[in-house]
């Protein structure tokens, strides 16, 4: 649906029966705006903006009443959140070794962490054969997400003075959080890995049967990103996953919710028992967390039959990010 910021809520309670935190207090998006101490429970997932008549964003609502509350002096109290921005706000496991090409590769936090095997496939056959360059950082949206606009603007000037050092011109993006964040926000160019690789006409695997897809939360509207993966689709068809909320990542309302995550987590398994395709890396390591088979679409086009990481082990993949050259 098209966002409508006048449109008057008409009780038709869409939004409350697609998503759980909705249905948890007994509200609708319209209730919502009303209820500053939920704003931290929101995933940000748009379902609610996808499915509104009249084009109320539940998930525009959310994110002005936490930086209502950051910017009135609140502070958020946890250890998931000291933990995200210890980790994140000037990302522990960044890496620009590799960064001095006009086309860099960004691949974001997540996907190395659990993908480290296929970031390196992608990662020395971009420089190899095409000159592409690397860089490892985060976009800063967990930051902003969390009401934090100061901080995210800090994160989104210090990468775009870090890509004028380096001369670069154009990053190409593994995430779709990343995309879609970074798109408008950067004077760089920003375009996402699959349409990258159709210019590029690189060799790699095809989808040569029908998959069914889940839609990661920031492509759930335009699909931008889904209409590219199409493409790639030889023989068979890219099926779209439905009746699946978000992953359960989203908003960090996990840390708020966890009842709610566990709920949308079994979700995977009882609604869908076929192997579930993604394009996101988050997406791919929740859904392996419920014990769903998983695959990211990457994965696949590259052949690498990775695995998401679980526990422990993705952090350390980050962390062997910090100091590799690839070559």
């Amino acid at each position: 649906m098209a966002e409508n910021n006048n449109g008057k809520c008409i009780g038709c309670g869409r939004c409350t029966k697609v998503c759980k935190f909705l249905n948890k207090y007994n509200i609708n998006s319209d209730d919502y705006k009303h209820m500053p101490e939920l704003a931290y429970s929101c995933y940000l997932c748009n379902e609610c903006v996808r499915v509104c008549p009249v084009g109320i964003n539940g998930r525009k609502i959310s994110w002005e009443m936490r930086n209502n509350f950051i910017e009135g002096g609140g502070r958020l109290k946890g250890a998931g959140y000291k933990l995200l921005l210890w980790e994140k706000e000037d990302y522990l496991f960044k890496n620009y070794k590799n960064a001095s090409y006009k086309s860099v590769l960004f691949t974001g936090c997540n996907f190395p962490a659990y993908f480290p095997k296929t970031t390196q496939i992608i990662v020395s056959r971009l420089m190899n054969e095409e000159g592409i360059g690397t860089i490892t950082d985060c976009c800063g949206k967990p930051v902003s997400e969390l009401g934090m606009v100061d901080r995210g603007r800090k994160i989104i000037e210090n990468l775009e003075k870090r890509l004028h050092d380096y001369g670069v011109e154009e990053i190409i993006t593994l995430c779709p959080n990343c995309y879609y964040y970074l798109k408008d926000r950067l004077d760089v160019m920003v375009v996402m890995i699959y349409e990258k690789l159709k210019d590029l006409k690189m060799k790699i695997s095809p989808v040569d049967k029908d998959i069914d897809v889940f839609i990661p939360c920031p492509d759930k509207i335009d699909q931008q990103i889904f209409k590219e993966i199409e493409g790639y689709a030889v023989r068979g068809k890219m099926k779209k996953i439905g009746g699946i909320q978000c992953c359960g990542a989203g908003g960090s309302a996990s840390f708020k919710e966890p009842l709610i995550t566990k709920s949308l987590l079994e979700d995977f398994s009882k609604v869908h028992k076929e192997k579930i395709y993604t394009y996101c890396a988050t997406c791919s390591g929740m859904i392996a967390k419920s014990g769903t088979e998983t695959e990211h679409i990457l994965c696949r086009l590259f052949d690498s039959k990775e695995k998401p990481a679980v526990g422990l082990s993705s952090l350390m993949n980050m962390a062997a990010c910090k100091n590799k050259k690839i070559r």
